[in-house]
């Protein structure tokens, strides 16, 4: 099963949104989904940083232990940080405050970045999951955004984490020789049903309500990788399967 997000598709399943031209009920229902996700997404790390600490500096406890709670401490403030730059990164759409910087990169060396920053995520080490990156044959030169198409990149790399227990995450980078270059991620997550890749593209709401596991997130990474996405002139292809994984890919003009 397979969503494409094109260019034309976001601009009119965005702008209304966007803009405030919502029946009263879908606000009333999405400032309740918000309040409800900010509340926990920004209490349960803060709550873990500040209870370990407080055991730290008070429980003599072995040095394995230490590590762990130092792990914890980790993993909940790069958690935290996350959800402040997704709700920073919203409030900006939201007000019309994006801002673009055009600059010309490398892709391999944007890749190469951005792996480095969470290859040794905790969840890769508890749960053994296998993550690898195939960069460009070539050094592909790309005029872009370098922040949005980061912001992009780390929230489909983030829900490949997330959603992934066992198995292998691919991070790749291609050039499509059309002037295109194309960056790939794929895992051997959950996956998710056609209906619920279409729900999770709308701000403030996941996928697979009914599952018994509750994963964390605000609801809103992928609204932010639709919109920036089209605002790059870009697509972004979304193929995913219920029980096998998935396939983010992301198509942008080079210049």
């Amino acid at each position: 099963m397979s969503l494409i997000v094109q260019h034309s598709e976001t601009i009119c399943g965005l702008e209304p949104k966007i803009n405030g031209e919502i029946c009263t009920g879908e606000i009333s229902s999405l400032h309740k989904a918000f309040l409800s996700n900010i509340s926990h997404e920004i209490k349960t790390p803060a709550n873990a940083i500040i209870g370990f600490v407080n055991l730290l500096d008070n429980y003599h406890c072995s040095s394995s232990d230490k590590l762990e709670f130092y792990r914890i401490i980790q993993q909940s403030t790069f958690s935290l940080i996350h959800t402040i730059d997704n709700l920073v990164e919203m409030s900006k759409v939201q007000v019309g405050m994006v801002e673009f910087c055009l600059c010309e990169f490398s892709v391999a060396d944007f890749m190469e970045e951005l792996y480095a920053g969470v290859v040794y995520a905790p969840v890769l080490v508890d749960n053994k999951i296998s993550f690898s990156v195939e960069l460009p044959t070539e050094d592909i030169i790309i005029k872009t955004d370098r922040q949005i198409l980061k912001c992009i990149v780390r929230n489909l790399l983030d829900n490949a984490l997330k959603f992934t227990n066992e198995g292998c995450i691919f991070f790749q980078g291609r050039d499509t020789k059309d002037g295109e270059i194309e960056i790939v991620i794929s895992d051997t997550g959950i996956g998710t049903s056609l209906f619920d890749q279409t729900a999770t593209f709308s701000p403030f709401t996941k996928g697979d309500t009914n599952s018994i596991t509750l994963y964390s997130g605000l609801g809103i990474g992928l609204f932010l990788c639709q919109y920036y996405c089209d605002l790059l002139g870009g697509e972004l292809h979304l193929q995913s399967q219920k029980g096998i994984g998935t396939i983010a890919r992301i198509v942008l003009p080079l210049c």
